[in-house]
């Protein structure tokens, strides 16, 4: 049986077509697999700004936070790093700002769920352990530090 090189050609593009049409939608479904199989895993920023109260002795405060309240707070909480930081340089040079690094979006949602206002009771034991370091720090910055926040996912 003889197949003409007109037929073999249509043949053969029709099924190169197919085959690449199930190639790019194989593609399409690994990549939106593999971001989705991503999704919360990148590591969240909590930053909230600490501003000394009226009459704190800077260099008191930094000694408390370099000897007492970082170390403390040095795995304190699993899956999140927690200090207080000073500005080296910038706009807001001079100025200090506590850091909670969680190691993932999801952790930070384990921890915090979105939209309670309360901590996940599995996470209150640890909160609590750090209630005196805490009460300690509050001494020296202005009411309501924790409040104002901005919490930054790095994107993966």
């Amino acid at each position: 049986m003889f197949i003409s090189h007109a037929v073999f050609t249509g043949f053969a593009k029709r099924l190169l077509a197919s085959t690449l049409f199930v190639i790019v939608g194989l593609l399409a479904l690994q990549s939106a697999s593999a971001q989705s199989s991503r999704a919360g895993t990148g590591e969240v920023i909590a930053i909230r700004e600490c501003k000394l109260k009226a009459g704190v002795d800077s260099v008191k405060f930094e000694r408390f936070i370099m000897e007492k309240y970082n170390p403390a707070m040095e795995g304190a909480f699993p899956g999140v790093k927690s200090f207080v930081t000073k500005s080296d340089r910038g706009q807001k040079k001079g100025s200090y700002a506590h850091f909670f690094i969680f190691d993932a979006q999801k952790t930070l949602h384990a921890i915090s769920p979105e939209g309670e206002s309360e901590m996940a009771k599995w996470f209150v034991p640890f909160w609590e352990k750090t209630a005196a370091i805490r009460n300690e720090l509050d001494m020296y910055l202005e009411e309501g530090w924790m409040a104002t926040y901005t919490d930054y996912v790095v994107l993966r």
